[in-house]
């Protein structure tokens, strides 16, 4: 695979988990585990997401989307802030994930 290939696979994965909670993505791994695939291959990537995939980022990062995006708003931000969310994370009853900004955002750019 190559970059752009991590990248779907981030976005896809990652858009997979935040709507329906840990699944089958495709049918050999989870959808958490696809994420985590990717991001080890996004950690170093600097170029600047584009907006097509901000809706994503935007229900992650909760209102501190702007902070991401005017901190860079690149794959590799994208990445570290994923690793960090899926790290630390709690889920509601059906499985989904609670997603709130916050302090996780600072956290997830010193932390990794």
């Amino acid at each position: 695979m190559d970059i752009h290939d991590y990248r779907m696979q981030f976005i896809n994965a990652l858009a997979s988990y935040l709507d329906n909670g840990l699944m089958p993505f495709p049918v050999y791994k989870t959808n958490v585990a696809a994420v985590e695939e990717a991001c080890r291959h996004l950690c170093d990537d600097r170029e600047y997401m584009p907006s097509t995939f901000h809706h994503v980022m935007k229900t992650l990062c909760d209102h501190d989307f702007q902070t991401w995006r005017s901190s860079g708003g690149t794959w590799s931000s994208a990445a570290r802030f994923a690793i960090y969310f899926l790290t630390n994370h709690e889920t509601r009853e059906n499985g989904t994930p609670i997603t709130s900004g916050g302090r996780r955002l600072n956290k997830a750019y010193t932390s990794t």
